[in-house]
């Protein structure tokens, strides 16, 4: 018989792939149930409590995973004195994605992230409790603090609301480069693809707060 933590972890990775597939609103718990494997529709419940357990779950899954390299990722970058360094901070944040694929190749996390920040998550928001979005872990959050101080002119609600929106950014060319299955642009590999982006990330989240124009 399948232990617990088994049945949680297979419990996980169908969710995630019909979330990717099938968006959030559009995979029930029956469906994921059976995907896992289970006749018994309430395996979900049993084990989550509800759907929005089952995203934190989620959640809680795959940033534990890129948390050793984001752990990595900062003391190299410590090491050659780039914790001040905005696209520095954005690798460490994105490059893990790319290491969470599928037996196919695929990235169904990033999929799944895509759609949630798209659509679910309050905007202009950080990683507050409340959210279906747990609390990051210790790396993650070094990352997140080191931005803000780095972006200190801004007012933390648009640093977060810019994070989101640049972290779209990037998720939307990994995902439609393995959706195409070609390269981004002619002579252009993904990983040129993906760094030309940070690029474009560190622009649009460093760039200053353009004050209001008078109301007329």
């Amino acid at each position: 018989m399948a232990r617990a933590s088994e049945i949680r972890q297979r419990l996980i990775v169908a969710a995630e792939r019909l979330f990717a597939e099938n968006g959030i609103d559009g995979a029930s718990l029956r469906q994921i149930a059976a995907a896992a494997g289970f006749a018994n529709n309430s395996a979900v419940q049993y084990h989550f409590g509800s759907k929005g357990g089952l995203l934190d779950a989620v959640f809680r899954y795959r940033m534990n995973q890129m948390e050793g390299e984001r752990g990595e990722l900062l003391v190299a970058a410590a090491s050659r004195g780039l914790l001040g360094d905005v696209k520095t901070l954005l690798q460490i944040i994105c490059l893990p994605h790319l290491g969470l694929v599928d037996e196919n190749g695929r990235h169904p996390y990033a999929r799944f992230l895509c759609q949630y920040l798209l659509r679910h998550r309050p905007p202009a928001i950080g990683w507050v409790p409340g959210t279906a979005v747990p609390d990051p872990p210790e790396n993650l959050r070094r990352v997140q603090e080191l931005l803000r101080e780095r972006l200190f002119y801004l007012p933390a609600p648009i640093v977060a609301r810019r994070l989101v929106t640049a972290t779209i950014m990037y998720l939307s060319v990994l995902i439609n480069h393995e959706a195409i299955g070609v390269d981004v642009a002619e002579g252009e590999g993904l990983d040129q693809a993906l760094d030309d982006t940070i690029d474009q990330m560190v622009a649009s989240l460093s760039l200053p707060r353009r004050e209001a124009f008078p109301a007329a």
